[in-house]
């Protein structure tokens, strides 16, 4: 009954939700706007602010309430379409760097020595995910997309309040600064699983050249396994 439960909650727990802009339904034209939980799948279905893409298919995820059964979609589209200005607005917004944006910029590798990090509580401390600046905040380093980088505890302890020259320490994944489009992309690369129903739509786009820079620095990493 246990391993049931648990098996369920981790179920829950990866699901992804891609979300398309109703004027690039067909075809699509860029990237998607998003990747939603279940949770704020179910709750854009719910008031009207997304319709599904496709039809139910065997395997899709269903979550099961006292009285009603909610089938939560692989793919939703906007009922109202975002214009593009409105949409840049939005995305410049969310765009402020803090630890999940850069976590998922380096695709949780540390930027010194390549272990991939964790955001678990329950994870072991020295691979713990931090956010690290290249030139010391107590040096006048600023919050920026370029002296931000991610770091496993570890190696956040051991450069301290040095620049990574003072501390013998060189940075495998430089700083950047990524366009929305460009996060959203890192991010569906590292989905916890692969969806059949994005294949036919990411098929149509191509990484921009920095992100496929990004996997193959990622793919070459010491500690990248």
């Amino acid at each position: 009954m246990l391993q049931s439960i648990q098996s369920r909650a981790a179920q829950l727990a990866a699901h992804r939700t891609l979300v398309l802009n109703r004027r690039d339904e067909k075809p699509l034209r860029r990237w998607p706007l998003s990747i939603w939980s279940w949770q704020d799948t179910l709750r854009a279905l719910t008031a009207g602010n997304v319709d599904p893409y496709n039809m139910a298919q065997p395997g899709d995820l269903w979550v099961h309430g006292p009285q009603d059964d909610f089938w939560v979609p692989p793919v939703v589209v906007t009922r109202e379409a975002i214009p593009p200005r409105a949409l840049k607005r939005s995305q410049r917004s969310r765009m402020v760097p803090n630890l999940t944006l850069i976590y998922e910029r380096e695709q949780g590798h540390c930027a010194y020595c390549g272990v991939h990090t964790h955001r678990d509580t329950y994870g072991e401390l020295a691979y713990s995910a931090t956010l690290d600046h290249v030139q010391p905040k107590s040096r006048g380093g600023p919050n920026t997309w370029f002296n931000l980088v991610l770091a496993c505890q570890a190696c956040n302890n051991r450069k301290g309040n040095q620049t990574p020259a003072e501390a013998g320490m060189i940075l495998l994944i430089q700083p950047w600064r990524p366009a929305a489009e460009e996060l959203l992309q890192l991010r569906m690369h590292r989905a916890p699983f692969q969806v059949e129903a994005w294949s036919e739509l990411l098929a149509r786009e191509q990484p921009s050249p920095r992100v496929q820079q990004v996997w193959d620095v990622l793919a070459n990493l010491p500690a990248a396994a």
